[in-house]
């Protein structure tokens, strides 16, 4: 990152930070000479991370990194992020890309139709091989924040609290569903007018698995 370009590092843990993570903190703690670092423990992660949103607004950091406490990333991953968000400011954050903890390997990287519906799931799993396979950016509906670098001016775009966790109606079924403090905020910043996405050159991983690559025909 660029020297004079500050950065917070928010951890929302649940109990530990695993040794994975740690290591990736101090790859982070090399190369970032204005770096701050957050760890908010707790159950609930949407109160955490609106406490370190709030400190990275108050102290008038550059961005702001979350981290989940199990997430391992690739010593570059950090500057891909960087650079992404730099050249593209209208996207308010990027992520690197990784799948859910349950071992399913299913990806967390999900998009919606026009009719704000969620998309089939082989039809996710062709757009992620694609993407994966040239290694690019997309935008892209919802997805984690485990791995997620936010433009501070962005965040102060969004209504606060930024993070929550909320029902939202599905259309197909006239059900509310509940929604991740993710979901949410990702929600809140498209209404911004900003288009958050997701660096499919970037694998980051769960308690340390950063392979994944998606069945498509």
């Amino acid at each position: 990152m660029d020297k004079d370009v500050s950065l917070r590092v928010g951890i929302a843990m649940h109990s530990s930070v695993s040794g994975y993570t740690l290591r990736s903190l101090l790859e982070i703690a090399r190369t970032v000479p204005k770096l701050g670092v957050d760890m908010e423990a707790g159950s609930f992660t949407a109160p955490a991370r609106c406490r370190i949103a709030g400190r990275a607004v108050e102290f008038e950091d550059d961005y702001l990194l979350f981290v989940d406490s199990d997430m391992s990333l690739p010593t570059d991953a950090l500057e891909k992020l960087y650079l992404g968000i730099k050249d593209n400011p209208e996207m308010g954050a990027i992520s690197g890309h990784y799948v859910k903890r349950d071992g399913s390997g299913v990806s967390i990287a999900n998009w919606m139709t026009k009719e704000k519906r969620w998309m089939e799931q082989k039809q996710q799993d062709k757009k992620v091989f694609k993407y994966m396979k040239k290694k690019t950016i997309a935008p892209v509906d919802v997805f984690g924040a485990g791995c997620l670098l936010i433009d501070v001016k962005a965040l102060k775009k969004v209504e606060f609290p930024p993070f929550n966790t909320a029902f939202i109606m599905n259309p197909d079924t006239k059900v509310a569903e509940f929604a991740t403090e993710d979901h949410y905020f990702l929600q809140r910043l498209q209404q911004a007018g900003y288009k958050p996405c997701v660096h499919f050159g970037v694998l980051a991983g769960h308690q340390g698995e950063i392979l994944f690559w998606p069945k498509a025909e």
